[in-house]
Parts: structure tokens; C-alpha cells; sequence
């Protein structure tokens, strides 16, 4: 993984170092789904480009533009695609629930549709045990399914295209142990992860690749975390298969919040990100990796996401996105503004989100507005619940 790609891993690796519950994971994943379909463009006779939260082709076909789910392959991210960054940004600070009615007695069947096209198909299944997403573009031969325990632990993943097929399965040894094995059918071996834990919290995670032939296990690279105490992660080591050092990752603290996160390589440079916090909140997140350096700015309003912007020092640009939420505290509007670092950001209006929600106050549309006051993109969402 590149040096920038990594760096990407760390703005939200922080957060997933415990274990969290299923449902959770399921709306995390379901709100990524979202935010992507506001934030990327549809075109219409235009090749089709499918990024799901696992896979991404290219397929020759006269349609629209189908970016519909994020893409969370951060060997594919690169740190400073701005788009990369908004996504993550607002879909872990919003947390704004799309989502609200997810029944236990039915199956919801969750219908896009953009300019009288179905777009994908959305189907979650809860129980008390388990909570199930397939997603599943209208050939049916895309898609993927995707299981996670009431602990929040990934049971089981099966991301499927035309050319290829890639099924995960995650099996826990008692509350310590972790054991993920991937496979894809285009190669020659398993990936096999082995995840030590300790009251929900990760120690160690160990990579190994087996033959599918000969089942010959070979260690790829082990990640040791080190903690100052149970609750405050300060170092992640990362080791080859032969035992040398590759890179480190620092984190250090002020008053017990997070002040910064240092990638240090192997060559002697480093990726930094710095925090600033307001009424316990990040204000600010400050990306600095050589030649690049991105600032974040946050400002909340009763503990809600109000007004959120980048500024990349690189390319002189900023981009600023001002929230509203309705009386249920759910984002009913989203002001995009983007120019130059010395220009007025308030004259620099290009877009509003407009966002509806049903009786059960789950996501009914997503309607994008341009500054002439134009409609140049809107989703509807059908619903249908089926009795199991």
C-alpha cells in the first residue's frame, strides 16, 4: 500500500479498533451507500462504472454512470482525491440515519431509481442474531452480500461481478480470537487474517497467504497495537515476513483526546494529521504528506455537523458544505459552495442537496439543484417489505 494510501487508512482506522454492534455496521455501510449517490455524478449515454464498497469495473455499456455505492478499496483511494475525503468526512461526523425503520419482522426491499431507471436493489434482513445486506445491480450479476453478527463482527462477505468473485468469512475462537479468510477466485491462495483481542480490543493482526492447492500457509506481515492503557491506542508496529520493520504509526494525546496521528516510513519520511477540538468535538484536522496539505474545518450547532470544508493548499481550492436538519434532527439540506482560497467561499454557490424522507422517516429522494435553480440530478427510493 502507498504511502498516501495509508495515510487514507488512518483517517478512520482510529474508530475501528473495537468491536461495534452489527446494526451499526449495517447503517455505517448503508450510509456510505448515500452519500456517495449525492456526491457523484450520473451521466446518461455515457460507459457504465460500478464502485461498490468492495469491487470496481469498467463495462462498455450506453447507459449512466452508476457510482453508486463507495468505494472503500483504499488500495484504489488515493488520500487526496477530495471526493474520497468528503464522503468519509460526512458520513462518519453527519451521522445522519437514512435509515430509521429497519424492521425485525420483514424483509425491506430498497429500490433506487434515477430518470425512470433502477439503479440497484437494496435488500435487509435483521434478526437477533444477524443483520444481512444484498446489494445487487439490476443484471443481477453484480452485487454482494454482506452478514454481520450482533457483536458487530463480519460473519461473512461475498462480493460477485461478471469476471470475478470474492467471498470473506469471519470466525471467531471464544472472544479473543479472529479469523478472516478471503477468497478470490482469481488467484492462487487464500488470504487469511488472524486478529488477537482483548475485551473488544484489537492487539495484534497477523496476514498469511495459503495455497489452495497444497493449503501451505506463508506469513505476509504482522501489526502489533500498543496501547497506554486499555482505552488509548499509542503505537501500531508493522513488520514483513521477515521480521524488519515497515512502518509505525504514532498517536499522541492531550487531556486524553487524540492530537495527532504520525506515519512514520521506512525512509525517513512522514505523513502527519493534527487535531483541534471544540466543546469535545473535532474542529479542525489538519493532513500534511509531502507535497500535499489539506485543512479541515468543522463547526457543529447543538452537537450537529452545521458547516464542514476542505482546504487543499496544493491546487489553492477550498470546498464548503453548509447542513440543515428537520425537526426529526435528520439532514434535510446540504449548501455546496467551492472557488479559489482567495476568493469570497458565500459568492461561490454551485449546488444544494435537497433531502425527503417517507412516513417511516426512511430516505424517500436526493435531489441536487445547481445555481441557476436547475434539477440536475434526483433519486427516488421505493420500499416493500416482505413477511419471512
Amino acid at each position: 500500500m502507498g504511502k498516501c494510501n495509508f495515510l487514507f487508512a488512518l483517517l478512520v482506522c482510529f474508530t475501528s479498533l473495537t468491536v461495534v454492534r452489527g446494526e451499526s455496521q449495517a447503517n455505517n455501510y448503508l450510509n456510505q451507500a448515500i452519500w456517495s449517490q449525492a456526491l457523484n455524478n450520473f451521466e446518461i449515454n455515457t460507459p457504465i462504472i460500478i464502485a461498490t464498497p468492495w469491487v470496481f469495473f469498467y463495462s462498455n455499456i450506453s447507459s449512466i454512470d452508476n457510482d453508486v455505492l463507495f468505494k472503500n478499496n483504499l488500495d484504489e483511494d488515493k488520500v487526496f482525491s477530495t471526493r474520497s475525503l468528503v464522503l468519509k468526512e460526512l458520513y462518519s461526523t453527519s451521522n445522519n440515519d437514512f435509515f430509521k425503520k429497519m424492521p425485525a419482522d420483514s424483509i425491506m426491499i430498497v429500490r433506487a431509481q434515477f430518470k425512470d431507471r433502477l439503479l440497484y436493489t437494496l435488500s435487509l434482513n435483521k434478526s437477533d442474531s444477524t443483520t444481512t445486506i444484498d446489494y445487487l445491480l439490476p443484471s443481477n450479476n453484480t452485487g454482494e452480500n454482506v452478514v454481520y453478527g450482533f457483536k458487530g463482527n463480519m460473519v461473512s462477505n461475498r462480493r460477485f461481478n461478471p469476471d470475478n468473485t470474492i467471498t470473506s468469512t469471519c470466525e471467531w475462537k471464544g472472544d479473543s480470537l479472529c479469523i478472516t479468510t478471503t477468497n478470490n477466485e482469481a488467484k492462487s491462495y487464500y488470504t487469511v487474517e488472524e486478529g488477537k483481542y482483548k475485551d473488544g480490543v484489537v492487539l495484534s493482526k497477523s496476514i498469511y497467504r495459503e495455497n489452495k492447492q497444497t493449503l501451505k500457509r506463508t506469513f505476509v506481515s504482522n501489526k502489533k497495537y500498543i496501547y497506554d492503557n486499555p482505552n488509548q491506542l499509542s503505537e501500531i508496529l508493522i513488520t514483513n515476513k521477515k521480521g524488519r520493520p515497515i512502518d509505525s504509526v504514532e498517536y499522541h494525546y492531550t487531556d486524553n483526546q487524540l492530537y495527532s496521528i504520525i506515519q512514520n516510513h521506512t525512509d525517513g519520511s512522514a505523513d502527519m494529521i493534527f487535531y483541534q477540538y471544540e466543546n469535545g468535538q473535532i474542529s479542525e484536522k489538519s493532513i500534511r504528506s509531502f507535497p500535499f496539505e489539506l485543512q479541515i474545518n468543522k463547526k457543529y450547532k447543538e452537537h450537529k455537523l452545521d458547516l464542514f470544508s476542505i482546504k487543499n493548499e496544493s491546487d489553492n481550492s477550498i470546498e464548503q458544505y453548509q447542513l440543515e436538519y428537520n425537526i426529526q434532527d435528520q439532514l434535510s439540506s446540504m449548501l455546496y459552495k467551492s472557488g479559489s482560497l482567495t476568493d469570497d467561499i458565500n459568492t461561490c454557490f454551485k449546488a444544494q442537496y435537497i433531502f425527503s424522507y417517507n412516513d417511516c422517516k426512511n430516505i424517500k429522494s436526493i435531489k441536487i439543484v445547481d445555481n441557476h435553480g436547475v434539477v440536475r440530478k434526483e433519486i427516488y427510493f421505493e420500499y416493500e417489505f416482505r413477511k419471512k
